[in-house]
């Protein structure tokens, strides 16, 4: 049996512009990305430096991020791979991860292995 979560963008519209499926064993290591995109956007807030550009991809093409630009940050979330870019504040990528670990729970809840997790 497969376990993983199913992410979609879905428009103010309701029409879905994309979607991408994280497999249960990349789960945890999405978590620390997300800790790390958080730990280096706190770094450079505020800071006058070249485009930069902080991402975590998964098998499956999801992508989660942030950009800065003169001092400006812009968090992002692509689930299609189609640059179809969901944008969001940098703080908004916690509340994200939060949803991800309960939803990681509510899977082992449900058989996945807690210890195949990050393997």
């Amino acid at each position: 049996m497969q376990y993983g979560i199913k992410l979609e963008h879905i428009d103010e519209d309701g029409d879905m512009r994309g979607s991408g499926f994280l497999d249960y064993d990349e789960i945890a290591e999405l978590i620390g990305a997300f800790d790390f995109i958080h730990s280096v956007a706190n770094k450079m807030v505020g800071q006058q430096r070249d485009y930069t550009e902080v991402t975590y991809q998964t098998k499956d093409n999801l992508k989660f991020g942030f950009y800065q630009s003169d001092g400006q940050q812009q968090a992002f979330i692509d689930v299609g791979g189609y640059g179809q870019s969901l944008f969001i504040s940098v703080s908004k990528l916690q509340n994200l991860k939060s949803s991800i670990e309960a939803a990681r729970q509510h899977l082992v809840s449900r058989g996945a292995d807690p210890e195949s997790v990050g393997t």
